[in-house]
């Protein structure tokens, strides 16, 4: 289908660059809006891992946290 095929383009292009933050970003997104959480925090992790100072990074990883916690509060 289509979601998919938004992931297939921003998987390459985040495996040629994944320094790159708004990559990462949107490809979190892509997966998050699928379900696929785990995977959307393994992207974020490795990408803070090259770029820590990445605003957008940071934001998308204290969204992702802020959620998980609320979840397991419940």
């Amino acid at each position: 289908g289509q979601p998919q095929s938004v992931i297939d383009l921003l998987e390459s292009a985040w495996t040629r660059r994944p320094q790159d933050a708004d990559f990462a970003y949107l490809l979190s997104e892509a997966y998050l809006q699928l379900g696929r959480p785990a995977d959307a925090t393994r992207i974020v992790e490795r990408s803070r891992a090259l770029r820590p100072d990445a605003p957008a990074l940071q934001l998308r990883h204290l969204l992702m946290t802020s959620a998980k916690e609320s979840l397991e509060a419940i």
